[in-house]
């Protein structure tokens, strides 16, 4: 039998924030890169192995001396740097761009400073890893990929050292820690672990690698560790243990008969996919107006490059997996939430003020105008609301507005709209009025449309509307009595809300679905009423109470028969509870789910997986909604994770004193969420996200005379 040889990867994991705040986060780091640093000038067969850029460009910024230290070990192969992306991420709720910016972010940083950029991925610590990341590893020629969770008892695959093909033809070789984990801490154990280490290895493989010293909040290895290390080296019958790095492992590798996983990596800390919806919404927000950003004009190029910059840097930030994952302290949300807002803020001043130099250009016209902007790689086909600031005309009891023309620049033509209750509330207020239009913008194209004091033509009104009930004769219709909606002839039961007691912890460890819903609460319904009629869009409203938690539902039916719309409001106080979205439907074995940057068939097994924009049951119904993070479907229905309520990092089995708790997700929710009977996946995806696109207004005034 040929000799083993173990590889021992020296490695400190450290956790940015996650049970401790950033600050104490950076203390750790610095401490624990100046220890490795004497370690390694002091034992010259010993090398360590560190990832994240993040964790470089803080160095450099704090400690110049440590920097070039650091930089003096990468030299000489004795510090390994591995992953490279910014930080280690939650691999399942970002979206494609903000994964791609992710890994670009960190590739910039140490291209610059270090002159190369990893070929082992790393994100030892993350909670699952979706398909996408094979395709994304290679963009960025990294051709490994090191993981820790699922377990094998989570996702049982034959080998931990194995070949994964993802979506879109990605494809890296990939190994699963196993043998202590990322941060073997008690020396003996190094060598006690090794035989069940080799007899793992498949087969034609004659190298293990071993992960050893203490993580999570830094420390690293000690120099008994080293020690003990040297000293039983050969101590193994045929294994040799070595003082080695991931690509000396890698590439140690024969690779002729690894078994091939084809799909996701899932699934670990279930919880994680749905808690702390806060940050997920303004995580996803940030990154789709980052990516809007890259497709601005260039009036404040300076000023829109530097925000991309370290806009891309702070949501990468918050993408780590204990923050995007649900599972840190409350105060570390606090500092994120505010630095995800400023983003945002900032790409929507640029992107703003860059239409406003575009219209200050306007030659005069007579009439008032709106300019719209698509600051997007998507084409715009969508409904648009908007409220340009004039004394409207009274409007007819068909809630439309008459005795004003809106005419599209592009042809002349006039615009079908309907006025709609404006953002402020008070009833009586005429110089504010909003309208609903439809319109089809291509990527980074601007329209323009004039508002005429002249008659328009009155609209055919195609809803019937009555007790609860709106259909429009394209076929689609919402009849809350009979607790129905209609898609082009398709009839699906509307969703029930099931509250259902939930005493698992902040990540849900060990259960891959949650309990059935036991028929015991029920929502309370009252207040049906008709909100819109026509001619674009029919709206009921109805508002309930389940348990401690108020709801409110907004059912729309448009002309165009594309989708019909839900917009829910919810009050959410119900603690250690999960919300979910039932819809009582009979579905196929198979499913077409959205992932970042493209699909996944799944199985309807009812076990809990995220949702990313978009979900394709039965070849004829879908959902879209950008707001959901989670769902399960079986074979008689779909369950949407609206919300859980879990006390904060809380870890099963510690207790927790109740005094104390802080629960994640109580307080107002909204969502938006679209049914149809178009399955097309870009079109699924396109509108999701146009959905976090939005399009960008501004008004001129530019030539009219003042009477």
């Amino acid at each position: 039998m040929a000799k083993k040889t173990v590889h021992l990867i020296a490695n400190s994991h450290i956790d940015p924030v996650w049970l401790w705040n950033k600050e104490s986060g950076i203390d750790e780091l610095l401490n624990t890169s100046r220890t490795m640093c004497d370690l390694l000038d002091e034992f010259l067969d010993f090398r360590f192995t560190a990832a994240e850029a993040y964790r470089y460009w803080l160095i450099e910024k704090i400690d110049k001396k440590l920097f070039e230290r650091i930089r003096k070990h990468v030299k000489n192969e004795r510090w390994e740097i591995v992953g490279g992306w910014w930080l280690q991420p939650d691999c399942n709720t970002p979206t494609y761009e903000g994964l791609y910016n992710q890994i670009k972010t960190g590739y910039d940083y140490l291209i610059e400073k270090f002159g190369f950029f990893p070929e082992v991925g790393y994100n030892v610590d993350s909670f699952g890893h979706s398909a996408i990341l094979p395709e994304l590893l290679n963009k960025f020629s990294q051709k490994y990929y090191v993981f820790m969770r699922p377990s094998n008892l989570e996702f049982p695959f034959p080998n931990n050292i194995f070949v994964w093909n993802g979506v879109n033809k990605g494809k890296v070789t990939a190994l699963r820690i196993t043998g202590g984990g990322y941060g073997l801490a008690h020396t003996p154990h190094l060598t006690e672990v090794v035989p069940q280490l080799i007899s793992e290895l498949p087969d034609g493989e004659d190298n293990a690698a071993l992960f050893y010293g203490t993580g999570d909040h830094g420390g690293g290895p000690t120099v008994q560790m080293i020690d003990y290390i040297r000293k039983n080296k050969n101590s193994i019958h045929n294994v040799e243990l070595k003082f080695s790095s991931l690509i000396d492992f890698f590439k140690s590798l024969n690779g002729e008969h690894l078994k091939v996983h084809e799909g996701e990596l899932q699934y670990h800390a279930i919880g994680c996919y749905s808690v702390k919806r806060d940050i997920k919404v303004k995580g996803r927000m940030a990154e789709e107006c980052l990516t809007q950003l890259t497709e601005a004009d260039d009036y404040f190029e300076d000023e829109k490059n530097a925000l991309l910059i370290n806009g891309w840097r702070t949501a990468a930030f918050a993408q780590f997996h204990d923050i995007l994952g649900g599972t840190s302290i409350k105060s570390a949300y606090e500092n994120e939430l505010n630095a995800l807002g400023g983003v945002i803020s900032g790409a929507k001043d640029i992107l703003n003020n860059n239409l406003r130099i575009k219209t200050a250009e306007f030659p005069p016209m007579p009439y008032q105008r709106i300019a719209i902007d698509n600051k997007s790689a998507l084409d715009f086909s969508d409904y648009i609301e908007f409220e340009p600031w004039l004394p409207w005309n009274t409007i007819n009891e068909h809630q439309w507005v008459i005795g004003n023309k809106i005419i599209d620049l592009r042809d002349n033509k006039d615009v079908a709209y309907q006025s709609i209750k404006s953002e402020q509330i008070n009833e009586n207020a005429t110089s504010t009025k909003r309208i609903l239009f439809k319109s089809k913008l291509k990527k980074n194209d601007m329209a323009i449309f004039s508002l005429v004091n002249e008659p328009c033509t009155e609209l055919y009104n195609d809803f019937t509307a009555k007790n609860g009930r709106i259909e429009h004769k394209n076929g689609n219709a919402v009849d809350l009595n009979c607790d129905t909606i209609i898609l082009s002839g398709y009839s699906v039961p509307i969703s029930e809300f099931h509250c259902i007691d939930d005493e698992t912890d902040n990540w849900s460890h060990d259960i891959d679905h949650y309990p059935e819903y036991d028929g015991q609460e029920k929502i309370k319904w009252d207040n049906t009423s008709l909100l819109e009629n026509g001619p674009l869009r029919a709206s009921l409203h109805r508002k309930g109470i389940l348990k401690n938690t108020a709801v409110q539902e907004k059912w729309s039916v448009y002309e165009d028969g594309q989708y019909i719309e839900l917009k829910l409001k919810i009050d959410w106080h119900d603690e250690r509870s999960l919300l979910k979205y039932t819809i009582p439907i009979k579905l196929l074995d198979y499913r077409l789910d959205g992932i970042a940057g493209g699909t996944l068939t799944r199985e309807n097994d009812k076990k809990e997986r995220p949702f990313h924009y978009f979900t394709v049951l039965n070849d004829n119904f879908a959902i879209i909604s950008p707001d959901i993070f989670a769902f399960d479907a079986g074979d008689d229905r779909i369950r949407l994770t609206l919300l859980r309520n879990p006390v904060l990092t809380h870890h099963q089995p510690n207790n927790f004193d109740e005094r104390y708790a802080v629960y994640s997700d109580s307080g107002e929710h909204t969502f938006t969420i679209r049914f149809t009977s178009v399955t097309d996946p870009q079109y699924l995806s396109n509108i999701a996200k146009t959905m976090l696109r939005p399009l960008i207004f501004a008004e001129t005034t530019i030539g009219m005379k003042r009477k």
